[in-house]
């Protein structure tokens, strides 16, 4: 999962977990959250793993709602095998690039710094993350 994140708008540990206990009725552990929250202030890619319906995808959405940022959920399909099917191609015969879902979250994070984005790779085991995922991974290491 990958997240943009400015560092003026993560909230406190008290904010995060009065929100997702009170108004959106999600238990985690006090560990889970402080966690979490630690994590997002590393600015870092952020893997979430555990059991199917555990809750690592709703912690993204309520994490991104109580900050008062959005989350971009983007479900890896499993015939994902270029880092085409991530960021998008060049289409020679329409002349044009074809963005993906996760190519417009980054544009619009982009044009909106003052908001923070939570921009999340729902089921990246779904397709082998080196096909898809390498060439952001090089990037990423160059900055």
């Amino acid at each position: 999962m990958n997240l943009v994140l400015k560092r003026n708008k993560l909230g406190s540990y008290l904010q995060c977990i009065t929100y997702l206990y009170h108004k959106k009725s999600l238990i985690y552990t006090n560990y889970q959250i402080r966690n979490f929250l630690t994590l997002l202030k590393t600015h870092d890619i952020i893997v979430l793993s555990g059991l199917s319906g555990s809750g690592k995808t709703q912690i993204v959405k309520a994490f991104a709602e109580a900050l008062g940022g959005v989350a971009k959920i983007i479900p890896v399909k499993p015939n994902w095998t270029s880092s085409d099917d991530l960021t998008g191609y060049y289409n020679p015969l329409q002349m044009s690039f074809l963005p993906t879902p996760f190519t417009e979250a980054i544009v619009e994070a982009i044009h909106n710094p003052n908001q923070l984005y939570f921009i999340c790779l729902d089921e990246m085991n779904l397709a082998r993350v080196e096909y898809y995922f390498a060439d952001f991974l090089f990037g990423w290491e160059i900055f």
